[in-house]
């Protein structure tokens, strides 16, 4: 068939037999059915939202202009960012037309929002600026709460430590709503932008910036600001998706279906892309007071509590090592402070905990700050910060946060934060 197709082809004035005729169709209908079948492999689309495709073919997105590494315009007005790549996945498998639109500020897109001028906006944390006039898509994005300080202010970073200090936030980004209600010991500051709040930061404008990690460690990375660093973790964190036009719940279901397509692979390679920066160059020695350097010439050797069953933080492998992060930050100290971090063998994680409120071990290696830990530990500045998630099994509807899990039966791990406090 495909030699008396070739020949038809190289040939046009050649006379269309029936049996080419029917060669010809048979062809075209395997080809229209391959690339058919691959489309609905990818994604299903329901007859309404079929048709809702068909009858809207653009739709217009305002990103917030400066909110790097998220989203933001480059050097050449180009729109780019953590979600130009999944705004740019859902013009290929949707086929919609993305018309970008750039406005001066947050501000001025919320305000067209408001106008009704903007369909989607796409990087969207909860905020009752525009939730008259939007809906959320599913999550793409935990985004984690920190307050960066700059260099004045030393040790871990509290809200009683900032009392009477300047704690700026952006003035359109749940962060300084959150300031003004659950804080009124400190003094709000409104800034336009993370970069602008990282800048005044660093002039010593403003004590502390409360933002999410990705856009301060983008910032302090990008323009080499060296006398800042992250004081304090919140312990909030909030999901970011797209805000969606309330009359559009069609687009909802359809943007919730590209995004559920994404594998975690292609996730993984957009948050590479944008969010892990390259490591700060590697220290190969400390300032010590003499006082610091006396006591561990005295303390050669600490005990220490790992969990063996805690991967990726900490775990045992197959063969019998600890391994982890908390075993590569192990492996750090000791090259920095010379002395030998000895992991206590044979122990859960509890009974652990429990030999060092005895006094039989001297160091657990990741354990959350609680009350009652306080009572027989210290603590050092925070390493990790790991958001608490709820995990339900697939009949269960969205829950979206504890509030939402009264009268559940809610499975816990023994001696976690989660069940403390």
């Amino acid at each position: 068939m495909m030699a008396e197709l070739n020949h038809f082809i190289r040939n046009p004035k050649m006379t269309l037999t029936p049996h080419v005729f029917v060669s010809l169709l048979t062809l075209f209908l395997l080809v229209g059915a391959g690339v058919a079948n691959a489309q609905e492999d990818i994604i299903v689309f329901t007859p309404e939202e079929k048709a809702w495709l068909m009858a809207h073919p653009v739709i217009r997105i305002a990103p917030n202009p400066n909110f790097p590494p998220f989203e933001f315009f480059d050097d050449e007005g180009k729109y780019t960012g953590y979600t130009s790549d999944y705004v740019r996945r859902i013009s290929e498998l949707t086929g919609l037309k993305i018309e970008i639109l750039r406005f001066k500020d947050q501000s001025e897109v919320i305000q067209n929002v408001a106008n009704g001028k903007v369909d989607v906006l796409p990087f969207t944390i909860k905020n009752k600026n525009i939730e008259g006039a939007m809906v959320y898509s599913n999550p793409f994005y935990l985004a984690s709460e920190v307050i960066i300080v700059n260099e004045q202010i030393k040790g871990a970073v509290t809200w009683e430590k900032l009392r009477g200090k300047k704690v700026a936030a952006v003035a359109s980004f749940v962060e300084y709503d959150f300031i003004k209600k659950h804080h009124p010991e400190v003094q709000a500051v409104a800034v336009d932008s993370t970069k602008d709040g990282i800048r005044k930061l660093s002039a010593h404008k403003v004590d502390a910036l409360l933002t999410s990690l990705g856009p301060a460690s983008y910032m302090i990375s990008k323009y080499g600001i060296t006398n800042t660093r992250i004081g304090g973790v919140t312990g909030v964190a909030t999901d970011a998706g797209f805000g969606i036009r309330k009359d559009w719940p069609e687009l909802t279901g359809i943007i919730n279906k590209v995004l559920d397509s994404m594998d975690e692979e292609e996730k993984s390679a957009i948050y590479r892309k944008w969010i892990i920066l390259s490591a700060p160059e590697k220290k190969t020695r400390i300032e010590l007071t003499g006082v610091e350097r006396t006591w561990l010439a005295g303390h050669p050797v600490v005990r220490v509590v790992m969990d063996p069953y805690w991967a990726p933080v900490e775990f045992r492998d197959d063969e019998g090592s600890f391994q982890g992060i908390s075993m590569d930050y192990l492996k750090r100290l000791e090259e920095l402070l010379g002395i030998r971090l000895e992991v206590t063998e044979g122990l859960t994680w509890e009974e652990g905990v429990t030999e060092m409120r005895a006094k039989r071990l001297d160091m657990v290696t990741a354990m959350a700050r609680t009350e009652e830990r306080e009572t027989f530990s210290l603590f050092t500045e925070p390493f990790l910060s790991m958001p608490v998630n709820i995990f339900a099994r697939n009949d269960i509807s969205y829950i979206g946060g504890p509030e939402n899990l009264t009268g559940k039966r809610v499975a816990v791990v023994k001696a976690t934060p989660c069940l403390i406090g």
